[in-house]
């Protein structure tokens, strides 16, 4: 049993409109409109955010350059440029 979705309606101007917002104005005009979608009906709107900054994960940012500290470390110990 597949449930329709409304599909939103804009006009040839508004479309002109988006096509120059950059993509944080585009962001926040899709989230005004869902927000504005969500008052009408009994759906909430999930707003997922962008999150924390990647500087502040360090422990992730470790994991991902653990590989390639190990490959600079390989090549180094196999490999020696004369200088």
């Amino acid at each position: 049993m597949e449930k329709k979705i409304p599909k939103i309606k804009t006009t040839r101007l508004s479309q002109k409109k988006f096509e120059q917002m950059s993509p944080f104005e585009m962001k926040n005009t899709l989230k005004d409109l869902a927000a504005h979608h969500t008052n009408k009906s009994t759906h909430a709107m999930l707003d997922a955010g962008r999150g924390n900054p990647n500087w502040v994960a360090a422990i992730p940012r470790e994991a991902f350059f653990t590989p390639g500290t190990f490959g600079i470390a390989e090549c180094r110990r196999t490999m020696s440029y004369s200088q």
